[in-house]
Order: C-alpha cells, then sequence, then structure tokens
C-alpha cells in the first residue's frame, strides 16, 4: 500500500520499494516507470515474502545490489573497492558500501568520494541515534582512515582507478 500511495503522489520520481521490491527488480532486470510494472514487482514480492523470510531475502538482495565499477554484490564490492572479504570490513568501510547502493555512479566513493562520505556518515548517525552502535564505535568509525583498492579478487592488477587512501 506504501510503495502504490508513493507512486500515486510522486509518480516515480521517488522510491518507495521496499527491499523485497528493489530484489525482484534485481533480478528481473526490469525498471521501466510503469504502473504494470511497479503492479507486478508488488505482486511478485509478496509471493516471495511467502516463500522466504526477511532474513533470506535481505541476503538475496545484498548478494545482487550494484555497487558501480561492475560489482555485484557486497562481496564482489568488498573485494574491489577494499580488496577484502566482507567479513573483514571495518564499520566505516560497510557504511561506505551500503552509501553507494541509491545512485551508484554518484556515489562510488572512488569517483565522489565527498557525496558518498556524507551518506555514510548519515548512516552511521542514524545507526547511533537507533542504539545500533555504541559512541565508542560511532567515533572509531569516523576517524578511520579509508583505503580504496580497486582491484577485483581473480587479477593481481589495480584497475585504472588507483590506490586512494582518504582520511575520513
Amino acid at each position: 500500500i506504501r510503495s502504490i500511495g508513493g507512486v500515486v503522489k510522486s509518480g516515480f520520481s521517488q522510491g518507495g520499494s521496499t527491499i523485497t521490491q528493489q530484489l525482484i527488480k534485481n533480478l528481473t532486470g526490469e525498471n521501466q516507470a510503469t504502473f504494470a510494472r511497479k503492479y507486478k514487482e508488488i505482486k511478485n514480492a509478496l509471493k516471495l515474502e511467502q516463500h522466504f523470510d526477511k532474513d533470506e531475502i535481505l541476503e538475496a538482495y545484498l548478494n545482487t545490489i550494484y555497487l558501480d565499477m561492475g560489482c555485484y554484490g557486497v562481496k564482489t564490492g568488498a573485494e574491489y573497492y577494499f580488496g577484502k572479504d566482507v567479513s573483514e570490513l571495518t564499520l566505516m568501510e560497510s557504511a561506505i558500501l551500503a552509501s553507494i547502493t541509491q545512485k551508484p555512479r554518484k556515489n562510488n566513493p572512488m569517483i565522489n568520494y565527498d557525496e558518498n562520505r556524507n551518506r555514510a556518515v548519515y548512516c552511521l548517525d542514524t545507526m547511533l541515534s537507533e542504539g545500533m552502535i555504541s559512541q565508542e564505535e560511532y567515533d572509531e568509525a569516523i576517524s578511520e582512515e579509508v583505503v580504496f583498492k580497486g582491484v577485483h579478487s581473480n587479477t593481481s592488477e589495480k584497475d585504472d582507478e588507483a590506490e586512494v587512501s582518504a582520511t575520513t
């Protein structure tokens, strides 16, 4: 109902999709701004939620999101941007990846660091205010020096993006 209300109120100019709807869009590749597509997406999302729990849906979503530079999923994003396995990411690195998702090219931290940084700090601010992280964890994340690698795990050569170090 919220999704339909959002489309009626603002057309297709704003988000409003649930994680499940975004997963459906990622899996089907359909992204045209039509009421028919949105209706089908909602219908398929409801079906998906009947067969899978929220954790399974979130995991599938995280494995399909586009993070620019040819990276699909957080595992590939962690390897490309930081040269790490996703389980080794710091809190700030995780916030940086999360901040790419809305507009991958615009929010790519190696191309537009300031835009990504603003979104990552907002993410951390929200996590702090919601009690998901402590003040100490927040302070550590904010002061972290982030190093971007720009390397795919299946190659030993850096892409055309240089290794970048940024003090956050």
